[in-house]
């Protein structure tokens, strides 16, 4: 079932897989998993991923708090529009940007948890 369309991206929640099968080698597609008003998307590319946090705000999704700057701290850039990105395309980069997320988002990257859709390219 597929259930909402944002930016040519399709949410699919047909099989609730753990983030190395959603995003792992030879994979295309990205991943989010949502705990409660709270999601997680994690997005593969060419020698980087990017994590973006996202808050139900009653309608839709919304970055929590605006970032007006773009900041790098021990190999994690955060970006303008929220997101953090680290050079590296290996989920094991994933710990990094999980020490830099706030304490009240590091709950949301758990790659082990069998919740994860994938995220298909619409």
């Amino acid at each position: 079932m597929i259930t909402l369309c944002c930016s040519g991206m399709y949410f699919s929640e047909e099989h609730p897989v753990n983030l190395a099968q959603a995003v792992g080698p030879g994979q295309v597609a990205s991943a989010y998993r949502v705990v409660g008003t709270q999601r997680i998307v994690v997005e593969p590319g060419q020698q980087r991923l990017r994590v973006l946090v996202q808050s139900w705000n009653k309608r839709r999704w919304i970055i929590p708090e605006q970032v007006t700057s773009i900041r790098y701290l021990n190999g994690v850039l955060r970006d303008g529009d929220g997101s953090w990105i680290v050079a590296c395309s290996d989920l094991a980069a994933l710990v990094s940007i999980e020490h830099c997320l706030p304490p009240e988002y590091q709950h949301l990257l758990t790659p082990t948890s069998n919740d994860w859709q994938t995220l298909k390219a619409g």
